[in-house]
Formats: C-alpha cells, structure tokens, sequence
C-alpha cells in the first residue's frame, strides 16, 4: 500500500467495529485519502459528516484535520450515534449529534461548511439542496449513495455547481459551488453575444 493512502491509526478497528454492529457501508481507498488531504488544507474549517455511509471515512478526515478544525457528526441511527461517539470521545474538536435530518437542518441554518460528507439515500431531494446551501463559497460536498440519486442531484444543481464523479462505480460524487465571478462572466459573456450583429 502506497504511503499516501497509508490508513490512520486504529482504522481496521473502526472499521471491524462497525461491521460487528451491523454498521454496512462501502468503503474506497482513494476516496478516503483524498478527503484526508482535503481536510488538511483548511485553517479552522469545520466538516460535516451525516449519514451511514460517510462512517467509514470520518476516521480519515479526522487525520487529516489541523488542531484548530473541527468535525460534526450526524446520525438519525441510534446505533451510529453511540459508535461515533464513543470512538471519538476523546477529540474535543469532534461532536456527535443524532436527531432528525430535519431538525438538524434548522439547527446548523447559520453555519456554513468547508467540507461536507453525506449519505444522499437517506435524505429527501429537497433536504441534499438545502445541505448545498450550508457549503462555504470555497466548499466542496462529497455525496455517497445509489448513482440515481446523485445523478438527480448533479443534474439540479448543475447551474450553481461543479459536479465530478469520484470513483468509476458512481456511488460517489463531489460538488462545489460555482463562484460569483465565475456565474458574473458566463452572465457577461450571454450579454456581449446577444448583442452581436
């Protein structure tokens, strides 16, 4: 295994403790790197993870997050709840909380997020856009879930957002927003062609 995707300490344990509880997700190796690199590359960023899917990955997140980041965890699951907290118990950059995605939502309406992780099967349509909008202007979203769904919320967003797939079996897709100066050339550009003759 190269070094760069050289797993944190104590991960098999996560991920062997997930298993025992019945906690099933897919994991990549490439993907968790990357997000570790990412988490590395903001100086007081706060991640948001929600959703079971996401689990395997936070341990990797957390590797790579300076000591002034923080991390967010989300669960409606009782049972991942209660895993992630105690796994995490001792990271006072780390809080769990588990309740409603809903309630959830309306909790975190003022924050906004360099990195967010989420599970796009369980959530609604409606609830994946209202998660875009608590992304940072420089933030990227990493969605988990049936290619369906991310395919339906690449093609929504696709205006507003940079959309890649991030693994060849399209169960996982990153999205960031598209800047104001990047949507005022594309609007300026219309302008100037409309014009033209």
């Amino acid at each position: 295994m190269a070094a760069s995707i050289k797993p944190p300490r104590g991960f098999t344990k996560w991920l062997g403790t997930l298993a025992e509880n019945g906690v099933e997700a897919d994991f990549h190796n490439e993907i968790a790197s990357l997000l570790r690199v990412l988490a590395g590359t903001t100086n007081s960023g706060i991640t948001l993870a929600t959703g079971t899917k996401t689990t395997p990955y936070v341990d990797w997140v957390q590797d790579g997050m300076a000591m002034n980041c923080r991390l967010i965890l989300h669960s409606v699951s009782k049972t991942v709840a209660e895993l992630t907290q105690s796994h995490f118990s001792t990271d006072i950059r780390i809080g769990t909380h588990r309740q409603e995605f809903s309630l959830f939502l309306s909790d975190i309406a003022e924050h906004r997020f360099d990195l967010i992780l989420v599970d796009v099967d369980e959530i609604t349509a409606n609830e994946a856009e209202t998660v875009l909008g608590r992304l940072a202007d420089h933030g990227l979203l990493v969605g988990f879930g049936d290619c369906t769904v991310l395919n339906n919320l690449i093609q929504s967003c696709a205006n507003s957002h940079f959309c890649s797939r991030l693994v060849a079996s399209n169960h996982c897709a990153a999205l960031s927003r598209k800047g104001l100066q990047h949507r005022a050339v594309r609007r300026g550009g219309r302008r100037r062609h409309s014009h033209v003759g």
